[in-house]
């Protein structure tokens, strides 16, 4: 498990700053912790020291005092 940045989109022209784990990556998305929840659809850049990319939010589940997200990355053919 890794930490990295997160930067969402929390209202249309809002953003909002975290600190993540990175539970899992891959190709077509990732799996992260953060205190906050973050909606259904947001968008999102993540950060860390390996990478650099941006997904959408595709999943966000309460675990204790956390929320597990999962995220559908972003790559050039699907970003719009």
């Amino acid at each position: 498990m890794a930490k990295a940045q997160v930067v969402w989109e929390y209202q249309p022209g809002v953003w909002r700053r975290d600190f993540a784990v990175i539970e899992d990556t891959s190709r077509s998305g990732a799996c992260i912790r953060v205190s906050d929840a973050i909606s259904v659809g947001a968008k999102l850049n993540i950060k860390w020291h390996q990478e650099q990319f941006s997904g959408v939010v595709k999943y966000c589940r309460r675990e204790g005092e956390e929320y597990v997200v999962g995220i559908h990355r972003e790559t050039p053919e699907n970003q719009a």
